[in-house]
């Protein structure tokens, strides 16, 4: 599973921090553990953790070479 957040986050696989919302001004996410929350609810299913900016620009890149194309802009929408 892919979770992406706004940030700013750690990206960091090595990190302490690492899938967490990290040092923001919305109090209540200040330091949110994004990645565990959802490693919880779904044990045994591989997780990774972005940004709300860089997952979309991933996925459209690995959609696009999936089908050979590359060049090819696709519009897609993260909630």
């Amino acid at each position: 599973m892919g979770v992406a957040t706004f940030g700013p986050v750690d990206p960091n696989p090595n990190s302490e921090y690492y899938g967490y919302i990290t040092n923001t001004p919305k109090k209540l996410w200040n330091f949110a553990d994004v990645l565990g929350t959802f490693k919880r609810a779904f044990p045994g299913v591989p997780a990774a953790f972005d940004t709300d900016v860089n997952a979309p620009a991933l996925a459209e890149f690995s959609f696009n070479a999936a089908e050979g194309r590359f060049g090819d802009l696709r519009l897609g929408f993260c909630f």
